[in-house]
């Protein structure tokens, strides 16, 4: 039975309506309805601090959903248009903030470090053929040991201040948190530690956490 993931929010049917050219710059004009757009609290929005989803009609008369596209995963340069991510004539831009964690995590991969800042952080290894686009892509970091890897091995989870790991039950690569191999089921992280990718004593990465308020 394949995983899945999905959030649900109530949202009002009135939306602030706007109009441009469907070849304008999708940064640009998002920037500026960032700006002016109106919200209920009447706070200015970051566009750092959330995702932009792209959707259509989002409910019909029968009250089923219809279709919802999401570009999130779509990289949006200066040079994509509106019409190149997705947003025709009737569609909506839907701003949503993902909820800030209570604890930071920081990861160190070789030289390279990475905070942790979503509640749910996915590692393993990109494959877009599959439709697989982990948090942390390992590609790189594994070089010529990538197709030993799961592609979609591990997650770290945030869970109401504390940061557990949780192995994904179709990963075939061993890992191990410290030197105990990680199991089924959701593991509490230590205010520090390694954890190493491969088999015992021979891993092909280590990624060292470190905890942090």
């Amino acid at each position: 039975m394949a995983e899945i993931s999905f959030s649900v929010k109530i949202i009002s049917d009135t939306f602030d309506e706007f109009l441009t050219d469907s070849e304008a710059s999708a940064t640009k004009f998002l920037r500026y309805i960032a700006k002016n757009i109106n919200t209920p609290s009447g706070e200015k929005i970051d566009l750092s601090e959330y995702k932009v989803l792209v959707a259509r009609q989002l409910l019909v008369d029968n009250l089923k959903v219809q279709e919802i596209t999401s570009k999130n995963a779509q990289e949006i340069t200066e040079e994509s248009s509106l019409e190149g991510i997705g947003v025709g004539s009737g569609y909506h831009i839907l701003f949503v903030k993902p909820p800030k964690v209570l604890s930071k995590l920081e990861l160190e991969i070789e030289d390279r470090k990475i905070l942790v800042e979503k509640q749910i952080f996915k590692v393993g290894r990109a494959d877009s053929n599959r439709g697989i686009n982990p948090d942390l892509d390992l590609t790189f970091f594994l070089g010529s040991n990538a197709k030993n890897v799961s592609r979609e091995l591990f997650s770290f989870i945030e869970e109401q201040g504390e940061w557990r790991i949780e192995l994904n039950k179709k990963a075939h690569s061993p890992v191990y948190l410290d030197k105990r191999p990680l199991s089924s089921g959701k593991h509490v992280l230590p205010a520090e530690s390694s954890i190493y990718i491969g088999a015992k004593g021979n891993a092909v990465l280590k990624i060292n956490t470190k905890l942090s308020s």
